[in-house]
């Protein structure tokens, strides 16, 4: 108890070295956020004229395949918009970028999205910025051309000018609301959502599939200051959902592209090839 705020400390032990950790309680108990009935587990195909219904992987990556190649020859690529939230690790968006834009050929890869209105800051253990990996969204795809505001990619879509909007991670419902996110994604003709749990976004997509959350992978991310940190799998996906670096790369198999590793340390050592800000590290270290 320090000045009224409760802080937990624990001191995990690596090779006899003992470390000091801090952890706040939003952290400690985020685990519970993989259990809740939200998740989504099985992939979803909305037919024309019907409610979605409950799909086999592969019938969703080949509605996926139609849909999206379908949109682009009609429309264009411009026309064609990803928002890869601040959720994924470092590993996943890469694979995102290596996908979206180094093989489509997509403008628009957005990922600012403004802040969680909702979220406290104190001076030892919370930022305002609730996204795990902020940081190095910004360092991965910040350079890219094309729009990088998530706000203002939900307004060209609305307004019709994003026809096919493909949605990569959660986190958005916190910023934009439901009701928002409802009445910005009514005008695409074609929502893919990789998700890990239901909201509005999945509510308004032609296609869902589920993805598996940061417990069921591997993966890194840096905090606010950049440092570089790596996490476990702590369980295996539950039902039918699955890493997004596999999920990337049947995509991509199935447009003839080159496929991303499938494995988060080789989607790693890629990533240290072409961003300088990992090119010192390996997983091991």
């Amino acid at each position: 108890h320090n000045d009224g705020k409760l802080i937990a400390r624990y001191k995990p032990r690596f090779n006899g070295e003992v470390n000091g950790h801090w952890m706040c309680d939003a952290g400690r108990y985020s685990y519970k956020r993989v259990e809740v009935p939200e998740r989504v587990l099985h992939p979803r195909v909305r037919l024309a004229g019907h409610e979605p219904e409950r799909a086999e992987w592969s019938m969703a990556l080949s509605q996926i395949d139609e849909g999206v190649s379908h949109a682009v020859a009609q429309h264009g690529i411009a026309a064609t918009a990803v928002i890869a939230t601040p959720t994924l690790s470092h590993d996943e968006r890469w694979a995102v970028r290596k996908l979206f834009c180094d093989g489509m050929r997509v403008e628009t890869i957005a990922f600012r999205c403004p802040p969680d209105p909702n979220a406290v800051e104190d001076e030892l253990l919370r930022k305002s910025d609730t996204f795990p990996n902020s940081f190095g969204a910004e360092i991965i795809l910040g350079s890219l051309p094309g729009e990088k505001n998530v706000d203002r990619v939900l307004d060209d879509a609305a307004s019709g000018r994003i026809k096919t909007l493909i949605i990569v991670g959660g986190g958005l419902e916190e910023r934009f609301g439901d009701g928002r996110l409802s009445d910005q994604l009514r005008n695409v003709d074609l929502v893919v959502a990789i998700q890990t749990h239901h909201s509005a976004v999945t509510e308004s997509a032609g296609i869902t599939v589920p993805m598996a959350t940061y417990a069921e992978t591997d993966g890194t991310v840096c905090n606010f200051e950049g440092r570089i940190q790596r996490y476990w799998m702590a369980i295996p996906p539950v039902a039918q959902s699955r890493p997004l670096l596999e999920i990337v790369a049947d995509m991509a198999q199935r447009w003839e592209l080159k496929a991303s590793p499938r494995d988060a340390d080789s989607c790693f050592e890629d990533l240290g090839k072409s961003v300088s800000h990992f090119d010192a590290l390996r997983y091991d270290d």
